[in-house]
């Protein structure tokens, strides 16, 4: 299942530029048949155009991304206080990697980056919690890319937040979101129903929480900061933008993997 998985999150994301290319394409072919399927191509085309138009408006990637992220919020200093926290969950957003020759850097993902500010925030909120910081390779073994965990990087870029590099722990195993969870739990140890914070992007987390919550783990949310404002304002906000079709994107392959989350018995109602 997992090559059909790979290929599906690769080319079948609806408005990623492979979907647009791979659908884009048959709808083409489809003009040379026959009258009827030719009508029908037509017909595609059209609807496809359409459908990208939408996707690519800011007031259509707001509102998809509030339909996930509501009603999760930043955890606030007197909430963080209360709640007797002793752990706080960064789970990682990717990272990305620059090459040359045998030379290589490493600088995260828009949204790591912003999960990991908005862990460093909490950390100084809370006082002394652990830190855990989530995400295993992409892609090819690190032994073949030369690569780095995406946990490590976080490492990085906590400590230069001023976190203590010795209250950072590591997770470096997990490929998704699941593995993350079950890992996690692993890592608690004796103390699973200790409270702890979760942190990730405001869409994430509601796939998050339930896969936490799968494996027995009762979290408190924390959602990091959009990665920028796709609203937009008056009649811009009506207009097409590249960055707002990513966001859709981004939201709809979010529901795909809630969909798939749930066929794999993964996660319950999310």
């Amino acid at each position: 299942m997992e090559p059909v998985v790979e290929f599906i999150k690769a080319y079948l994301i609806p408005g990623s530029f492979p979907f647009l290319m791979m659908a884009a394409t048959a709808a083409v072919f489809g003009l040379f048949l026959r009258n009827r399927w030719a009508d029908w191509s037509r017909r595609g085309l059209a609807g496809l155009l359409m459908g990208y138009w939408v996707l690519s408006l800011p007031a259509c990637a707001s509102r998809l991304e509030a339909s996930l992220a509501r009603p999760y919020a930043p955890l606030e200093a007197s909430q963080a206080r209360d709640a007797g926290i002793s752990t706080i969950v960064i789970l990682g957003g990717g990272i990305e990697t620059y090459r040359d020759g045998q030379q290589a850097l490493f600088a995260l993902s828009d949204s790591t980056a912003l999960r990991v500010l908005e862990g460093a925030r909490l950390y100084g909120l809370i006082g002394d919690p652990w830190v855990i910081a989530s995400g295993g390779e992409e892609g090819d073994s690190l032994a073949e890319n030369g690569g780095i965990p995406e946990s490590q990087a976080m490492r990085q870029a906590l400590v230069s937040l001023g976190v203590p590099a010795g209250r950072i722990k590591l997770e470096s195993s997990s490929t998704n979101t699941r593995d993350e969870a079950v890992n996690v739990k692993a890592m608690l140890g004796e103390n699973p129903s200790e409270p702890f914070v979760l942190v990730t992007s405001p869409t994430h987390m509601r796939r998050a929480l339930a896969s936490f919550r799968a494996v027995g783990l009762e979290p408190i949310p924390s959602v990091s900061a959009q990665q920028t404002n796709a609203s937009g304002g008056g009649l811009r906000a009506l207009l097409p933008t590249p960055d707002a079709l990513t966001h859709s994107t981004i939201v709809l392959r979010e529901y795909m993997a809630l969909a798939y989350y749930g066929i794999r018995s993964w996660i319950s109602s999310p």
